[in-house]
C-alpha cells in the first residue's frame, strides 16, 4: 500500500514556509513529531483538511498552529492526522 499522497495548499496560514496553490508530498506512516508541519483533519469538520505545524503533543493531543499572526491554533487527536509533509 502507498503510504504517500499529495496536497495541494489553498489559504495562506502557513506561508511563506508553505505557498499556496503549491502542492506537497506528505507520508501516513510517519509519526508527528514537535516541529512537523501535518495534513490533518478539521477537528469539528471532519471534511475540511488542515496544514499546520505541531507545537505540542500533550497526552495523545496535537496542537497545531500556523506560521501568521491571524491563524487559528487547532487540537487534534493522533487519529485526525492525516501525514507529515515530508517536501517543504
Amino acid at each position: 500500500m502507498e503510504t504517500g499522497f499529495e496536497i495541494t495548499v489553498t489559504g495562506e496560514s502557513m506561508w511563506p514556509v508553505l505557498v499556496p496553490g503549491k502542492r506537497y508530498k506528505a507520508d501516513r506512516d510517519l509519526e508527528p513529531r514537535v516541529g512537523d508541519i501535518v495534513v490533518a483533519q478539521h477537528p469539528t469538520d471532519p471534511s475540511t483538511t488542515i496544514v499546520k505545524r505541531v507545537a505540542t503533543i500533550i497526552g495523545g493531543r496535537y496542537s497545531l498552529v500556523g506560521t501568521v499572526s491571524w491563524s487559528a491554533n487547532i487540537t487534534v487527536e493522533r487519529s485526525q492526522i492525516l501525514g507529515v509533509v515530508i517536501t517543504p
